[in-house]
């Protein structure tokens, strides 16, 4: 999910770089910390989108990936970033940020 939001957010212009920080604690369903960092910069304005617009639940996380259904035969070689089929490589929020 870190990485899904910071393509995005790097595809949507509103910066050259980012960086996302996840924290999960047993038990507790949303986050309880997101943590967004562009070109040097916390940007706590992202940060509340997200948490207002995205399900950062576990199981939020499973059905936007659709998780409990992906072949994980495709990342047996090469990993499991850089290649375009898979879900969280998806850019498709990008045009939702406009800040």
């Amino acid at each position: 999910m870190a990485r899904y939001l910071a393509k995005n957010i790097v595809a949507s212009g509103v910066s050259q770089n980012a960086t996302i920080q996840l924290s999960y604690a047993i038990g507790v369903k949303e986050p309880v910390s997101l943590y967004v960092y562009c070109d040097g910069i916390v940007r706590n304005d992202i940060s509340e989108w997200i948490y207002q617009n995205v399900d950062l639940t576990p199981l939020g996380i499973i059905r936007k990936f659709n998780l409990f259904k992906l072949d994980l035969t495709e990342t047996t070689n090469y990993g499991h970033f850089g290649k375009n089929d898979l879900a969280w490589e998806n850019t498709d929020i990008a045009n939702q940020l406009n800040f």
